[in-house]
């Protein structure tokens, strides 16, 4: 069994990931393997949609807290795919999120509603 797997993106799917589809393929390919070390080279990767980076990012971040003693490196990733998946990051991580419960009010009559809106 090898320690490594290097898998390079733009071989297997392509210049442009733009599908939920496309992510799951490249997730097969790492679930498959039995390696140690998996390295994603994103060499020639010029774009990555939300909905890919959402799908990718979810796998990976499951695939870690299952295994940690596997490791999956990102070679050669332009900046706006990693600004991409910071942001997919922020929203999948949902401990952080705050929720604000807001009042709802109900008005009987327009003219009490005015006053309200008048009174803020």
């Amino acid at each position: 069994m090898k320690n490594k797997l290097e898998i390079k993106i733009y071989d297997k799917i392509g210049r442009t990931l733009n599908t939920r589809e496309s992510a799951l393929s490249l997730i097969d390919l790492i679930s498959a393997s039995s390696h140690k070390i998996i390295i994603l080279d994103f060499s020639k990767v010029e774009f990555m949609s939300r909905s890919f980076a959402d799908q990718f990012y979810i796998y990976i971040e499951e695939r870690r807290q299952v295994q940690d003693d596997i490791s999956i490196r990102m070679l050669n990733v332009k900046k706006d795919i990693i600004k991409l998946l910071n942001a997919v990051g922020r929203t999948q991580n949902k401990i952080n999120r705050e929720y604000v419960k807001l009042p709802i009010f109900h008005f009987t009559k327009s003219n009490l509603l005015s006053e309200y809106l008048n009174s803020i």
